[in-house]
């Protein structure tokens, strides 16, 4: 192990790539972690860069293409603001292990790389939780407290919130390089981080002043989305009660608004549980590992790069549930197949009724023109499907199959009268 003291900055550089310090044991070696599921390979990296990089630009592309009424709402900066901060976390963090591990687990940059490693690890991995929880409290404040929300919330106040939290983490990102905590070269030896393994006094206020923060961000956005949800579930009970038979018979029927209102909500709860689900499972097991481990002291070098692996896949799953799962994504790739199927389709039917037509009569021997067949015709079958006349009603709802059906329904079948 080589410790580095300048003035007040500690960077512990351990080889965590020699054989006694390995998967969980101290017989183990580097062959039986790779054998055991951790994935301690240059292909690990570079898959995990390369579908993060991919998703982020893919987002960026939809994110800045989409409508001009989209452009304009606060949601879109901090969403903005989230796919870019995933990015350039990936770009700054993501080369540095393929290197290393390219260098067959050897740190090849010493103190310096280490200590520019560390600080992009630490400001990415509480950045993002940071940006996550104000998207959840932007989406509370504009559906609970909608006056407040359209008297005070704009697009330059979400700007100075993203600034003003890339500031206060970098601020906090150089406390070790003021003496308070320290960095550390971690296992297998192809990234640094905050010590967060009990050596000293300091190393533990650093490091629980840093989880501590990352959970209560993380449990911020978890109170946020189930109040969220639970507002949505609210309104649409309160929208079934307006719409009972008594109350449709004096003011008309409103069945297909309602249906894709409720349509909508539903798709924005479901949308709402599966960004707290990936979101808590790939934030809360490094946050709480490091917590545990200033309670205990014990090292569990095993949980350590699963949980960093897990915060680095929050990144690359973030603009695929954020931007590229939007229902207004979503309808425009299945009105492309829709539209592809129809396609299909017509010509299908188009090649039976020009065989039908063109068709001889092999019985009797005789040829006739299409005037002397008016017998066969192929005649089009369509159901119309209640809830389809609306193209703006569909375009707000997915899930609903009567929103999923295009102009010219594609459910139609062909009879030989």
């Amino acid at each position: 192990m080589t410790t580095y003291n300048e003035t007040n900055l500690t960077v512990v550089m351990t080889n965590p790539n020699i054989d006694d310090l390995s998967c969980g044991s101290a017989s183990a070696n580097l062959s039986a972690c790779r054998s055991s599921g951790l994935g301690i390979k240059l292909s690990t990296p570079i898959l995990m860069l390369s579908t993060g990089l991919l998703g982020n630009i893919l987002a960026l592309v939809v994110l800045y293409t989409s409508k001009k009424e989209v452009k304009k709402t606060v949601f879109f900066v901090l969403l903005a603001g989230l796919a870019w901060t995933d990015l350039i976390g990936q770009l700054m963090t993501g080369p540095v292990a393929i290197v290393v591990y390219a260098n067959n687990l050897k740190w090849v940059g010493g103190q310096p790389l280490c200590i520019y490693h560390a600080i992009s690890m630490i400001c990415f991995s509480m950045l993002t939780p940071l940006l996550v929880c104000a998207m959840s409290l932007e989406r509370l404040l504009a559906l609970r407290f909608t006056y407040f929300y359209s008297r005070n919330i704009n697009k330059r106040k979400a700007k100075i919130l993203i600034i003003g939290c890339w500031i206060f983490v970098l601020f906090f990102c150089t406390w070790p390089l003021m003496g308070l905590g320290s960095f550390e070269l971690q296992f297998p030896g192809s990234w640094c981080y905050l010590n967060y393994h009990k050596e000293s006094v300091k190393d533990v206020i650093y490091a629980s002043i840093f989880a501590s923060l990352n959970l209560i961000f993380i449990f911020i956005n978890l109170i946020g989305n189930i109040l969220v949800v639970i507002t949505l579930l609210q309104m649409r009970n309160k929208r079934r009660t307006l719409n009972s038979p008594s109350v449709k018979r004096r003011e008309g029927s409103t069945k297909s608004k309602s249906s894709n209102k409720s349509t909508t909500e539903t798709y924005m709860v479901l949308f709402l549980c599966s960004i707290t689900l990936v979101f808590s499972t790939c934030y809360l097991p490094i946050n709480v590992n490091i917590l545990i481990n200033q309670v205990t002291g014990r090292k569990n070098i095993t949980m350590d790069l699963l949980g960093v692996r897990l915060g680095s896949i929050n990144q690359i799953l973030d603009p695929w549930l954020y931007i590229l799962l939007r229902k207004a994504f979503l309808f425009k790739v299945l009105k492309h197949v829709k539209k592809w199927i129809w396609d299909k389709s017509r010509e299908i039917v188009s090649k039976q009724k020009g065989y039908s037509k063109g068709s001889k009569d092999v019985e009797k021997g005789n040829t006739y023109s299409l005037e002397q067949v008016p017998s066969f015709q192929i005649n089009v079958i369509c159901d119309r499907i209640d809830g389809a006349d609306s193209e703006n009603g569909s375009n707000e709802s997915l899930s609903s199959t009567s929103h999923l059906i295009p102009e010219v329904p594609p459910c139609c079948t062909s009879r030989v009268l």
